[in-house]
């Protein structure tokens, strides 16, 4: 209760916490029927140039968790992927294909043991 009490009430209050929290000021209409209207930004719209950005955010992310040897559960579960298939086509083999992650068993590709690291070059360097 001290922690609501302290936190405030009225009209005022809702208009200042509203707009620094969702960035927008609330609609209230009080006609025939009384209206609340909170617009917010919670879940922007995905845009090519924010999917673009993610998966090389999620490239580089991927690169700084595999300074150490990972096995490929470790990898998908830290990222919140469940298709193993998926993660290992999409995400996992053209960071391999480029030279930035290899495998510690090249040639046994599909081995239970088989984990991944970062390959620390120059130009990866940033």
């Amino acid at each position: 209760m001290g922690y609501v009490e302290d936190f405030g009430t009225g009209i005022p209050k809702l208009f200042k916490y509203c707009k620094e929290y969702t960035g927008y000021e609330p609609i209230i209409e009080d006609e025939n029927t009384f209206k609340f209207i909170l617009k917010h930004n919670f879940y922007p719209q995905k845009t090519i140039s924010n999917q673009v950005t993610d998966q090389v955010t999620l490239k580089q992310a991927i690169l700084e968790y595999c300074t150490v040897e990972r096995s490929l559960v470790e990898i998908i579960q830290r990222f919140g992927y469940s298709s193993r298939v998926h993660f290992k086509n999409k995400i996992l083999n053209p960071l391999i294909e480029k030279g930035l992650i290899t495998p510690t068993q090249p040639d046994r590709p599909n081995s239970p043991t088989q984990k991944y690291y970062t390959v620390i070059k120059e130009d990866n360097i940033k």
